[in-house]
């Protein structure tokens, strides 16, 4: 067992995980249960920072497109240089990590910002 899987086997202990299903490649998906929004909040808030650095960084490069409703609610969408994420040297490994999570679970929706 790598890292990674302690990590997780350790967040699904806690209850702080729960398996989703499965992605095109049959990895594994998981989803944060609300326990951990609960117990670990200062974490959450931290990771929504990076993810939107993330997002942001993605959408300054012109790999996705980020769009919001009439309700504030982002979404990103895929555009022609998306597909080409996974050979490029313009992204960092975090980044290429985020394309990854992206395509395996074929949406991604930003938190609402209202």
């Amino acid at each position: 067992m790598d890292f990674s899987d302690e990590i997780i086997d350790a967040m699904m202990r806690k209850g702080y995980l729960e398996e989703a299903g499965f992605n095109s490649a049959g990895d594994p998906l998981y989803r944060i249960t609300p326990l951990f929004y609960e117990e670990q909040a200062e974490l959450v808030e931290e990771m929504k920072k990076i993810d939107s650095d993330l997002l942001n960084s993605l959408w300054f490069k012109g790999y996705i497109d980020l769009m919001m409703d009439e309700n504030g609610l982002g979404f990103i969408y895929l555009n022609d240089k998306s597909d080409s994420w996974i050979n490029s040297d313009d992204l960092v490994e975090e980044e290429k990590a985020m394309m990854y999570l992206i395509y395996s679970t074929g949406a991604y929706y930003g938190a609402n910002n209202s």
